[in-house]
């Protein structure tokens, strides 16, 4: 296993109590963390006065300073600025939530979200989720070596409802699926009530760049949705893959 720097290890847990708990006062991080009141003083006192923590009426929140930090991370490839239109053509073509997400330590990462006309909820930008049971994270899975897709398995398990798989032979066989239909689906695998369709996004020498997808309500989708939102989802994506051979060809 790598060698990691604990205090740096304890300073990120402190964060991402103080996320967690919506804010929170020294008293209630120590109950959470089962810290010295001391180190747990000395993290959130380095942490504010790095402008990643704010302090008010005694309580300790997220600082706004993280937003230069992910923006950064959104922005850095130009890859991923054409990606944001694909995302926002396919959410304002179907009137649904679209997204653009990509594989980052062996988790699922939304980069890009829109919400469509017809759709009431959005996603967490940057939240880390489960790719066995997402429709992005299969479609990305599906191009992956059967190493990898192991690999990632070990590391992060299956999480979801009870119509996840729970095996790696399982997801095995539903990624061929995938391989054979074109695109990947979440059947109310990841969260109840939701459905979702994506498909993976290449580069011109055929690794993954992402996923692109669309998502709806469990009462809106059946195999009829399904066939009538197959095509617009295949020509974004395709129609995004041209974009970026264009954009290697002129480098």
């Amino acid at each position: 296993m790598d060698r990691t720097l604990e205090t740096t290890e304890t300073s990120f847990d402190v964060i991402e109590a103080i996320q967690d708990l919506e804010g929170a006062t020294l008293s209630e991080l120590r109950d959470r963390m089962d810290l010295p009141k001391s180190t747990l003083y000395y993290h959130l006192n380095t942490l504010e006065r790095r402008g990643y923590l704010i302090k008010e009426r005694g309580e300790y929140n997220v600082g706004l300073k993280f937003l230069v930090h992910g923006q950064y991370a959104r922005t850095r490839r130009p890859e991923f600025e054409l990606a944001r239109e694909s995302t926002s053509r396919l959410a304002n073509q179907l009137n649904e939530n679209a997204d653009f997400s990509v594989e980052e330590h062996g988790q699922l990462m939304v980069i890009h979200h829109v919400v469509g006309e017809s759709a009431k909820h959005g996603f967490q930008l940057g939240q880390a989720e489960n790719m066995p049971t997402t429709a992005a994270g299969k479609a990305i899975l599906a191009e992956y070596p059967r190493s990898r897709v192991e690999e990632i398995v070990a590391e992060h398990g299956f999480e979801g409802t009870d119509r996840a798989p729970t095996s790696v032979g399982e997801l095995l066989d539903r990624l061929e699926t995938v391989r054979e239909r074109g695109f990947a689906v979440n059947d109310e695998e990841w969260v109840e009530g939701l459905c979702a369709m994506s498909g993976a996004v290449t580069h011109p020498d055929g690794s993954v760049l992402g996923a692109l997808s669309v998502m709806l309500p469990s009462f809106r989708f059946d195999e009829e949705t399904m066939e009538s939102y197959a095509l617009p989802l295949r020509e974004s994506i395709d129609r995004l893959e041209g974009r970026l051979e264009s954009q290697y060809r002129s480098e």
